[in-house]
């Protein structure tokens, strides 16, 4: 499991962040504007406020969605859409504009038996605030299971998958101190969904997992409260009292069976 932190470390260094952890703000790596293919526009008018590009960014996925969209999932991607709106006002900038990677999985990283010898494909990458890429490779973890995965088989194994939320928050204990980390861990993975959606309408992975993330998926992959997912990513994970400006999840029991 050494090369998976090792992995993360990479990450973290890419982001230009120091191996000591740091306090608050710091200086912006890249000048411009957020920028990141993995959201289809450089929305330039979004400037260098993290905020309205995510704002920018959900107006470009409703009017995808609104012409690629299954009708029998429009109740659940509307109620996605709204449910990242009313997060915005954490979707603050915190670091400034930092390097990103924008799809960093294990596919992507480059391992000499236990070491990282390298991250490839950056066609995704741009100026992104540092816990993007993160919030990716959590996401990715719940849900390997991809053609390629035979070339993992040599030094990737479950355990490896598993370990990918404590190697996160053990590398970036900035992002996992922050107040607004619920808000933020939420909408990227809501984002990611709805966008699989615009490039693969219908997908049943993606309906399954914002159906997950609005259950309150996300708050088992917050530090300190990952389940232990067992065989084939099976788990029942009981949900805090979550408050996000209007919205309310209330404590509940989610059984969470065969995450696609």
């Amino acid at each position: 499991m050494g090369w998976v932190h090792q992995a993360v470390r990479t990450l973290r260094s890419g982001h230009g962040f120091s191996d000591l952890p740091t306090s608050g703000p710091v200086t912006s790596s890249t000048a411009g504007g957020y920028a990141c293919w993995w959201c289809d526009t450089r929305t330039a008018e979004a400037g260098s406020d993290w905020r309205e590009f995510h704002r920018a960014y959900l107006v470009r996925l409703r009017g995808l969605l609104a012409s690629a969209l299954d009708l029998h999932h429009c109740n659940l991607i509307e109620a996605s859409l709204a449910a990242c709106e009313v997060r915005l006002d954490a979707m603050t900038t915190v670091w400034g504009l930092r390097t990103g990677h924008g799809d960093f999985h294990f596919h992507n990283v480059i391992v000499n038996g236990t070491t990282v010898t390298g991250v490839i494909d950056w066609e995704w990458g741009g100026s992104t605030e540092p816990d993007a890429d993160p919030a990716h490779l959590l996401r990715w973890s719940l849900s390997p299971a991809h053609p390629a995965d035979d070339d993992l088989e040599d030094y990737g194994t479950a355990a490896d998958f598993a370990g990918v939320p404590s190697a996160i928050w053990r590398a970036y204990p900035e992002v996992a101190a922050m107040k607004c980390l619920v808000a933020r861990l939420f909408v990227y993975l809501v984002e990611h969904d709805l966008h699989q959606l615009t490039q693969y309408p219908g997908s049943q992975q993606a309906i399954f997992r914002l159906n997950a993330w609005l259950a309150g998926a996300h708050l088992t992959l917050l530090p300190g409260n990952w389940w232990n997912r067992g065989n084939n990513s099976v788990g029942q994970v009981t949900i805090p009292k979550e408050v996000t400006g209007p919205t309310t999840v209330q404590r509940q029991t989610v059984v969470l069976t065969g995450l696609p």
